[in-house]
């Protein structure tokens, strides 16, 4: 960039990019993926690969790796918001949550999608059931 005379700048192509880059950098273009070591979680790959009544923990866990959370000791009772069947429920001995979000900033806007998969073991540990739920805002 030069400053001629009466004040006008000239801008070189090389310095415009330059500009464009940092204004963009600065701006926010950006997207960050949380939860990267569960790639594979998503509702395709969990009715690809999950089979009620067939499908262990191990085999689980080679699937979507270790699980975000897990949850053993389930009150039955007090599983209120989760979407199996009643005659499941009792049967539930521990459940493994797993979730992959993805966060996207372009210019001044972004979005959130995050999907999460719950699944249910019996007490031999296969699975009896699970629910998957995709958010986007």
């Amino acid at each position: 960039m030069r400053l001629q005379k009466g004040g006008e700048m000239k801008v070189s192509s090389k310095s415009a990019v330059i500009l464009i880059v940092a204004l963009c950098l600065m701006a926010g273009c950006a997207t960050t993926t949380i939860g990267t070591k569960h790639a594979n979680v998503s509702r395709e790959m969990a009715e690809k690969e999950i089979k009620r009544g067939v499908t262990t923990k191990q085999e689980v866990l080679q699937i979507f790796g270790p699980p975000n959370t897990i949850a053993t000791g389930l009150n039955h009772s007090k599983m209120t918001g989760v979407s199996v069947p009643e005659e499941t429920k009792s049967k539930i001995t521990e459940m493994w949550g797993y979730i992959k979000s993805e966060a996207k900033a372009v210019l001044f806007s972004g979005s959130v999608k995050a999907v999460g998969i719950n699944i249910f073991f019996d007490q031999e540990g296969k699975v009896l059931d699970y629910t998957v739920t995709t958010t986007q805002f």
